[in-house]
């Protein structure tokens, strides 16, 4: 099935994106920032990134986020000029904590004692 506009846009905005911040970056607090998905509303007006961080701490986070918001501009006139396009949807940032989450439950499975086939077979 192919994707819809807004998709495609997502995708571009993604890619842009981390290719900037990857190469063009000079603001220590977007240093280890990966961008790791993008959706656009369906009427095309807001798009939201997430993002993970190398520095996964409150302060990393703080950090990014602040740094994030001074780029915000920067980002969203050099992906309208760069992906032709007339009108950008504003760039909102989202911190992706799945792998936080992920991490968290990996641990608690640790943590669980494996079955002890012969201790069940003498409750039988």
């Amino acid at each position: 099935m192919k994707a819809g506009r807004p998709e495609r846009l997502a995708s571009a905005i993604r890619q842009e994106v981390a290719r900037m911040l990857l190469t063009e970056s000079k603001d220590p607090g977007l240093l280890g920032l990966v961008v790791t998905g993008a959706r656009v509303s369906a009427d095309l007006r807001i798009a939201w990134l997430s993002y993970e961080l190398r520095d996964d701490t409150d302060e990393g986070r703080a950090r990014a986020k602040d740094a994030l918001g001074r780029a915000s501009g920067y980002l969203r006139h050099e992906i309208m000029r760069r992906l032709s396009l007339r009108l950008l949807p504003d760039l909102r940032f989202e911190y992706d904590d799945r792998m936080r989450v992920v991490e968290k439950l990996a641990a608690v499975m640790r943590d669980i004692p494996p079955d002890d086939p012969d201790g069940a077979k003498e409750g039988s």
